[in-house]
């Protein structure tokens, strides 16, 4: 699912995308208070750095960028504006989860993170970054997130333009992530509303997209 339609967004310059402000500005105000938020997107990261560094939006939440991790220089500069972010900044799920004990967590989908099951069982779906949870979740606490997840993408999309490339493009990474979460829990009816919602915004059959939904079972 990962090149699902790139034949659909063929130009991507940057200068066309209107809606990174918007889209990572919405990933920041809906954070809980004193949140951490960790970022797995270049995209997201970099319009976080300005909203947060340049305009000063929610002094109170901090942000790690994981793929920045094993840059030289980054973990000790994110330590030194945050030192709570300590146990956060480092490899593997089991610092997120200690984390999540004692404060509210927000995950951008992160590929490295996507192939562990259990992990995934202590996600619950967010709009735009997922909540890791101290313990797994349970149906119903995982189908009421699901269900204000949706609400909350609604909402945003309404203020879009997914008739630009990079938005649309962002928005289909998003259902990306959202399919390749459920469809690894098995949760096959969630995998397939947001395989329906690619199709809806791409209007044509997308062959990876088809391929990934047969290999799911949510054709």
């Amino acid at each position: 699912l990962g090149g699902v339609a790139a034949h659909a967004v063929p130009s991507l310059w940057r200068a066309r995308f209107h809606d990174a402000d918007h889209i990572a500005g919405a990933l920041l105000d809906g954070a809980p208070p004193r949140a951490a938020l960790v970022t797995s997107r270049f995209q997201s990261a970099f319009t976080l750095f300005y909203l947060r560094g340049v305009e000063g939006r929610r002094p109170d939440v901090e942000h790690l960028h994981r793929p920045f991790l094993d840059l030289p220089g980054y973990r000790d500069e994110a330590l030194r504006r945050a030192p709570s972010l300590g146990a956060i900044a480092s490899p593997g799920v089991g610092p997120l989860l200690d984390a999540a004990a004692t404060r509210s967590v927000l995950l951008e989908p992160d590929a490295a993170l996507d192939g562990d099951p259990a992990f995934l069982a202590h996600l619950a779906p967010g709009a735009l970054a997922d909540r890791v949870a101290a313990a797994p979740l349970s149906v119903g606490e995982r189908a009421a997130a699901e269900d204000a997840a949706w609400a909350a993408r609604t909402r945003l999309e309404r203020d879009l333009d997914l008739g630009d490339p990079q938005t649309l493009r962002a928005v289909l990474a998003i259902d990306q992530a959202a399919a390749a979460r459920d469809c690894a829990l098995g949760r096959v009816d969630s995998a397939r509303r947001a395989i329906d919602h690619a199709r809806r915004l791409l209007g044509v059959e997308d062959p990876e997209l088809e391929a990934f939904a047969r290999r799911c079972g949510a054709r």
